[in-house]
């Protein structure tokens, strides 16, 4: 009977073990290391401007970002993330028109993003420093 519940208690921790080390942590979203707030320094066609911008994470899916006060309009755009990469698909806020792509690497989240009112069009590189 002794013998039973000692190969009962290794089978019991073998078992164990083997499930604990099959556990693996849920990996990260890659959209985490973009949300943040960032000192935007921009330069356009029609001149330069410094701001901040908000990242936030959208709950339109997990691979998609909300981008507050990009060109310094008091707006929303949404963005689609892949690795270290953003896509903003062409969408219309109030009236204006805004593309664009964007990377980050490290700290900096580089834009480059196009606006339109639909005559006149603006294009933009803006370099973001994560605070």
């Amino acid at each position: 009977m002794t013998k039973s519940l000692i190969r009962f208690s290794i089978f019991a921790v073998v078992c164990s073990l083997f499930f604990i080390s099959s556990c693996k942590k849920d990996e990260e979203l890659d959209r985490v290391k973009f949300i943040g707030t960032y000192g935007a320094v921009e330069t356009c066609n029609s001149g330069n401007d410094s701001y901040d911008i908000v990242i936030t994470a959208s709950s339109t899916g997990d691979d998609k970002i909300v981008i507050s006060n990009l060109y310094a309009f008091p707006g929303t755009l949404v963005a689609s993330v892949s690795g270290n990469n953003i896509t903003i698909a062409s969408q219309a806020v109030q009236n204006i028109t805004y593309s664009g792509s964007g990377s980050l690497n490290g700290n900096t989240l580089t834009i480059s993003f196009s606006v339109t009112d639909g005559s006149n069009a603006d294009n933009c590189t803006s370099i973001c420093t994560k605070k």
